[in-house]
């Protein structure tokens, strides 16, 4: 036997690899363009995550799919991370604004004491 790959295998590859530069190759310059014309973060975002769930779908494509999930992955920890600093900064801004709040009652109802009228003894009626 020699060691010649099997032609009829190669030319699969061969078709492979074509498939999958035409396949890049389209997925970024798609992602460019839409991203090029967001204008806003969110809408960022929201193209780069297609993006990155474009090129990481589970296929033959991938050259290891061990790798394509532990990049995924270390996409998915940066984006929890995100996630938590944005809920934190919520959170931080509803406190603030309940705390006014509560301020705010405090002086009301301060002011509501101070201005009362007084309670006046009733005045007996003269026989």
């Amino acid at each position: 036997m020699s060691g010649r790959r099997n032609p009829t295998k190669e030319r699969r590859r061969a078709r492979v690899a074509r498939s999958t530069l035409a396949r890049v190759d389209w997925q970024t310059a798609d992602f460019t363009q839409r991203y090029g014309k967001a204008q806003t973060p969110r809408q960022r975002l929201s193209i780069a995550a297609q993006a990155l769930m474009g090129a990481a779908a589970p296929g033959a494509h991938q050259p290891d799919q061990d790798t394509a999930d532990r990049l995924v992955e270390r996409v998915t920890e940066n984006v929890i991370d995100a996630l938590r600093e944005l809920h934190s900064a919520q959170r931080a801004t509803a406190d603030e604004v309940l705390a006014k709040e509560q301020r705010r009652q405090a002086r009301a109802a301060e002011r509501r004491r101070r201005h009362a009228p007084t309670p006046q003894a009733p005045v007996a009626a003269a026989s």
